[in-house]
């Protein structure tokens, strides 16, 4: 397999969805995954388990890219679900490869790209609905952000600087909406900092994979 698949836990929701992470990656062959975790917990080998303190979304999913050895990595919500072939090989020049999200939950139907990266540091709105896998050279050069919505200011950013994109039609995951989720009915808060980071970088006061 090309792909790895990534995650973070801390709190309590090892304890929530840990053995249906595992039995999912397991049910998709999965040969290599990597979580972040604030404490140590029971995994199967083919799992690289990393435990530090918690200290934000941003950071734990940067310290897993430092441990990624494949070429891409799949940066997945720890309650969500792979499909059964959602893990075979990306075959793709691409920076950022992404496809539709079979949703459950809350919702169904297909959350699925709209359109437009390319000009997602200059929208209003954010076009990458979806599920996504990341190149690891990517991610090394412009690192997740500490940030609300962190994923939307990464596509704000690597659109900026001009990454590709490619966009599959096929489903590979499954997105499981809950009432508690940060994105569920959105967030003013959030959506506020994706549009102050906008405009700092039509201004250029960002610098590319530099903190703030």
């Amino acid at each position: 397999m090309n792909i790895t698949v990534i995650s973070t836990v801390f709190g309590d929701w090892f304890e929530k969805y840990g053995q249906q992470f595992v039995s999912m990656l397991e049910e998709a062959n999965c040969e290599q995954a990597i979580l972040v975790s604030d404490k140590k917990v029971v995994v199967p080998s083919f799992i690289n388990l990393i435990v530090k303190d918690f200290t934000n979304h941003a950071d734990f999913n940067n310290v897993a890219t430092d441990a990624l050895e494949t070429d891409w990595g799949l940066y997945m919500g720890f309650d969500d679900l792979v499909m059964e072939d959602g893990l075979a090989d990306i075959d793709s020049e691409a920076d950022i490869y992404g496809w539709p999200h079979q949703m459950s939950g809350l919702q169904t139907g297909l959350s699925s790209y709209s359109g437009n990266y390319e000009n997602t540091w200059n929208l209003g709105y954010n076009p990458m609905a979806g599920c996504f896998a990341y190149r690891k050279e990517l991610m090394q050069e412009i690192p997740f952000r500490d940030y609300l919505y962190l994923d939307w200011i990464h596509f704000c950013e690597t659109s900026y600087h001009g990454k590709t994109f490619e966009a599959s039609e096929t489903p590979r995951t499954i997105w499981v909406r809950r009432e508690d989720s940060l994105a569920y009915g959105g967030n003013r808060e959030a959506e506020n900092q994706v549009y102050n980071f906008q405009r700092k970088l039509q201004d250029g006061l960002i610098h590319k994979g530099i903190p703030e």
